[in-house]
């Protein structure tokens, strides 16, 4: 049997590297099984709840298009394809969205967050709060639904919209469908639990709304694309192994590729002067805080890691 996946993107930004590790690397890799029919949509509609800038939701469109197909997306074995192209999507929002009750969107936490951070600030309840972030959860369900998608990767935040999707099938298909012959398939969430949530240049989790991100595009430019494969060989090890001169030479050789990198870099950066050229933190580029923040953090974990002789070590 083959199975139906659906991958949504949203159009408000550029991606950065954490989106390439939690998303985009393992979306493509999955996309290649035979079994699988992966649909990948630029959610441009979406967009429209946080931008109203047509400019800005094009450029990202194409960047965040470019970004995926260059990371190895293969046209032919999927479907890929803008929200905004297909009419009977907001067709079968509208009708889902007359199946659907107020009281279940007004407890989507997107919504409820919106209103208690108003309460808290004193303001009215409503204020900035239109009805695209209100009925977001609808929309949602109908691109899961138009496709009849077996399954659906979401961070942990988006798990609660699938389960409305759900209920909001289940309602259409009460309404409208044979009891032996539903209309449409009951989506499943799929929950990456296997990588590693990637720190931003603040220690948070990297976020665009944050604003503490490092752009996939920044980093090539910068470095080129040899220099960002080979960090992320750096910091993709999530393997079993015994503590001992193995685990150790691991951890140096790590260690010792990222330092040479940055060698690398200053060492191609003409006239370099470390007494004289130095730049504080602060007035640093955002790719390099990250990255003396990654070394950072990893010598810590090599420390820990030989102090309490751990058996397992995820960069």
């Amino acid at each position: 049997m083959t199975t139906r996946v659906l991958t949504g993107i949203n159009t408000t930004g550029t991606l950065h590297i954490g989106n390439y590790v939690g998303a985009i690397r393992p979306a493509i890799a999955a996309s290649r099984n035979a079994d699988t029919e992966s649909f990948f949509f630029m959610a441009d509609l979406h967009a429209l709840i946080k931008c109203q800038d047509p400019d800005r939701i094009e450029r990202s469109r194409l960047q965040i298009a470019a970004t995926w197909l260059a990371a190895g997306l293969d046209p032919d074995r999927v479907v890929f394809y803008r929200q905004s192209d297909i009419p009977e999507i907001p067709l079968l929002n509208w009708i889902l969205t007359c199946c659907t009750s107020k009281g279940q969107m007004n407890r989507a936490h997107a919504y409820k967050a919106a209103l208690d951070a108003n309460v808290e600030n004193k303001e009215d309840p409503d204020a900035g709060i239109s009805m695209g972030l209100y009925c977001y959860p609808i929309l949602m369900a109908a691109d899961i639904l138009i496709f009849n998608a077996h399954k659906v990767p979401v961070g942990k935040d988006q798990i609660q919209h699938l389960e409305m999707a759900r209920d909001v099938a289940t309602r259409f298909n009460f309404l409208y469908a044979p009891a032996d012959k539903p209309f449409f398939v009951m989506p499943e969430a799929v929950v990456d639990t296997t990588h590693e949530v990637l720190p931003g240049l603040d220690g948070r989790k990297m976020s665009k709304s944050l604003g503490n991100t490092v752009k996939l595009d920044d980093a090539t430019k910068t470095y080129g694309a040899e220099i960002l494969r080979l960090w992320m060989a750096s910091t993709d090890y999530t393997g079993e192994i015994s503590f001992g001169k193995t685990i150790v030479k691991h951890v140096t050789d790590s260690y010792r590729r990222i330092r040479n990198t940055l060698r690398f870099l200053l060492a191609n950066t003409s006239d370099f002067d470390i007494a004289k050229d130095a730049v504080a933190f602060e007035d640093m580029i955002e790719l390099d805080r990250w990255a003396i923040a990654r070394v950072a953090q990893l010598q810590k974990e090599v420390i820990a890691l030989l102090v309490c002789k751990l058996s397992k070590i995820k960069f």
